[in-house]
């Protein structure tokens, strides 16, 4: 993915990435790689902003219960609310760590509300990140 758009102007969003790579190794129950570990052979952060999308429980719950087919390895097991909950503090730590990466340029939302609502303050973050640059 990341040669399919290097060298191409504009803005690209990519579910996707370190962080994405971390999440799949910790749920696939391989191996355990530190979020610090994966960084540290990473070449540059430069133009790349990380979004931690975050719901409360109960949304989530109600969004993967409503899936007819499973599409991650949270899926692969029976979905409880307990599970959603150990997921949302992995999740949230692994956030406290970009938070911390000097550098990362990260944002929080809350994905609670509508979607267009959500879109609007993604875009109005993220102009805001780039008049501090």
């Amino acid at each position: 993915m990341k040669q399919s758009v290097h060298g191409t102007r504009g803005v690209h969003l990519l579910d996707q990435g370190v962080l994405q790579f971390c999440w799949a190794l910790q749920y696939s129950g391989r191996k355990n790689v530190s979020p610090a570990e994966l960084v540290e052979y990473y070449p540059t952060f430069d133009e790349h902003v990380v979004v931690f999308v975050s719901a409360d429980t109960e949304t989530l719950y109600q969004r993967l219960e409503g899936r007819d087919i499973g599409r991650s390895k949270v899926e692969d097991e029976e979905v409880t609310k307990p599970k959603i909950e150990a997921i949302k503090h992995d999740m949230s730590a692994l956030f406290d760590f970009v938070e911390s990466e000097r550098r990362m340029t990260s944002i929080r939302l809350d994905n609670d509300k509508p979607v267009d609502v959500v879109a609007e303050s993604l875009i109005g973050k993220l102009k805001s990140q780039s008049e501090v640059e």
